[in-house]
């Protein structure tokens, strides 16, 4: 077996999301979703701060900002100032904003339990685990609290 490069992990990750992401893409647009914001809804509990959410997910941050903005249209983000630094904006999920993401992460679950039916239960519990130690710590990216 060759040796296992950065890139290669890059690349194996990034085409394993967008396999994920594409397969759940027409469940995500039925829900009017698209896979980044739905991804920044699920980071929001974490990463409050737009800036912060652009360098966590490697976007420019207008693009976060328009994503924010659209978000808080479709009513799923409310937005106010920091508690703890007035001049910062931070956003946080609304009740509506847990409902579509807890259907997103159900559609992306259900792309992802057809895209990845050639790997056993054991082989897909041994590649969470090591998915986990690989990532090591950072933020939090879960579904809804609750």
């Amino acid at each position: 077996m060759a040796e296992l490069s950065g890139w290669e992990i890059v690349r194996l990750t990034w085409q394993i999301q967008h396999r994920l992401f594409s397969a759940a893409a027409e469940g995500l647009q039925d829900l009017g979703i698209h896979p980044k914001a739905l991804a920044i809804l699920a980071i929001l509990e974490a990463l409050p701060h737009p800036g912060d959410i652009a360098r966590s997910i490697g976007s420019p941050p207008p693009t976060v900002s328009n994503i924010l903005q659209s978000l808080e249209a479709a009513g799923w983000v409310d937005r106010a100032s920091d508690q703890t630094d007035r001049r910062r904006i931070a956003y946080r999920r609304t009740p509506a904003g847990d409902q579509i993401l807890a259907l997103g992460i159900e559609r992306v679950d259900r792309a992802a339990a057809e895209s990845l039916q050639q790997l056993s239960p054991d082989e897909l519990g041994r590649l969470h685990e090591l998915l986990i130690r690989a990532a090591g710590p950072g933020p939090v990216v879960d579904g809804p609290s609750g």
